[in-house]
């Protein structure tokens, strides 16, 4: 691929990959499932906890992409209703969290990915 295909590659995957787990942490919050939440969240936690200890290397990316759809459907597909405020105020602080880890992640690894980019 060519230099200018590879980058506007690597930056939709990117961008669309933030957008469903900022999306689907936020269905976590917001969509009432009480059931299956138990067991999304912890999958979503042990493949979280293995990305971090694993250097983040993206292929663990990909377990929890299809939990993350089923609630960034469910948030999307959801008729306004009734949150509690600590579901509310819990969304909102995971979202601002992420938020912050990316603006980081942005910091630290700007260099670097343009480095990798350049020698393509």
């Amino acid at each position: 691929l060519s230099r200018p295909v590879a980058s506007v590659l690597l930056a939709a995957d990117f961008d669309l990959y933030l957008l469903i787990l900022a999306a689907g942490l936020a269905g976590m919050w917001w969509v009432p499932d009480p059931r299956f939440k138990v067991l999304a969240v912890m999958a979503v936690l042990l493949t979280m906890g293995v990305h971090v200890l694993a250097n983040a290397i993206p292929r663990f990316h990909i377990p929890i992409l299809p939990i993350l759809c089923l609630y960034t459907g469910a948030l999307a597909a959801r008729r306004p209703g009734p949150v509690r405020r600590w579901q509310r105020w819990g969304g909102w602080a995971t979202l601002a969290l992420l938020a912050v880890i990316v603006a980081i992640g942005w910091q630290r690894s700007a260099g670097p990915a343009l480095d990798a980019l350049n020698r393509l």
